[in-house]
This record gives structure tokens, C-alpha cells and sequence, in this order.
């Protein structure tokens, strides 16, 4: 029986030589610009449940006259959601950059909104962050498994 040396330079450790820094950034940058409206959707997540990206209340809280107007359109009144017809919810957007990205919104109040309540009512909580590492490290994964091969 003849024996056969396999050089675990070529077969294992070559393919991996493959990943650089910017591949590795690339395949991150196609997972968050395939996945923007995930991001955006955690962070509508957040303002409905009434929190800034870093986790505190959205506050001042509404106003007596804000509180009666959500009860009557069925509305959360007990938090401040920013959301009244959605105009704000639905501009939420996410742009890729080469080693990060930014979360923000186009609706023509998002300057007055930000003025308001703070301008950290686009981002994401530490929670939020967490989930969005969870559902992008087996997409990332993947991408660099084809790479790879």
C-alpha cells in the first residue's frame, strides 16, 4: 500500500490566504447592503418600543393633547414612539461605508425630531447590535466560504 503525504500548506492553509482585510470587509459590506431595511427594521423596533439607540426612554414624554390624540387613533401613548402616520418610520435608512455604517432618516421633520428628542433616535441599542451580529455572522460566514474555495 503506497502512502500519500497531503501538504496541509496547499490544502488547508492556501484558501484562507485568500482572505485579506478588504475581502473580508467586502463580504460585510454585501451582507449590510443586502440586509438595510433589517437594520432599519431594528431600529423602528427600538423607537416603537419608546428607546434611543442607547437604550434610554425617548423623552419628553408626549403631551396631554399628544396622549389624547394617540388613544383616539389606538395608538401607544404610555411611550414616545415617533410614529404618527409612519412618514419618519418609513425614511429610516441604512448607507454603507467602507468600514462602517450610518443609520438615519430623509422625512423632512427627522432635523426637528432629532432637535427635540435627541439625535440618538437613529442607531442601534447594545441589545439590538446583538441581533444584528447574530442574523449577519452565518451571512458572513458564507461569503467567505466561497471565497475560499
Amino acid at each position: 500500500m503506497a502512502n500519500r503525504t497531503l501538504d496541509l500548506r496547499t490544502a488547508f492553509v492556501a484558501p484562507f490566504r485568500r482572505l485579506t482585510v478588504e475581502t473580508i470587509y467586502q463580504a460585510i459590506r454585501e451582507v449590510v447592503e443586502e440586509n438595510e431595511e433589517f437594520i432599519a427594521d431594528l431600529n423602528r423596533e427600538q423607537l416603537h418600543a419608546g428607546l434611543l439607540d442607547d437604550g434610554r426612554p425617548i423623552t419628553p414624554d408626549y403631551t396631554d393633547v399628544t396622549v389624547t390624540l394617540k388613544d383616539a387613533k389606538g395608538q401607544p401613548s404610555d411611550r414616545v414612539t415617533l410614529k404618527d402616520k409612519g412618514d419618519f418610520y418609513g425614511s429610516i435608512y441604512t448607507q454603507v461605508f467602507a468600514d462602517s455604517f450610518l443609520i438615519d432618516a430623509t422625512d423632512p421633520k427627522t432635523a426637528e425630531l432629532m432637535a427635540k428628542y435627541s439625535d440618538r433616535i437613529v442607531g442601534l441599542t447594545t441589545e439590538s447590535t446583538a441581533r444584528l451580529v447574530a442574523f449577519f455572522r452565518p451571512q458572513i460566514i458564507h461569503k467567505l466560504q466561497l471565497l475560499i474555495r
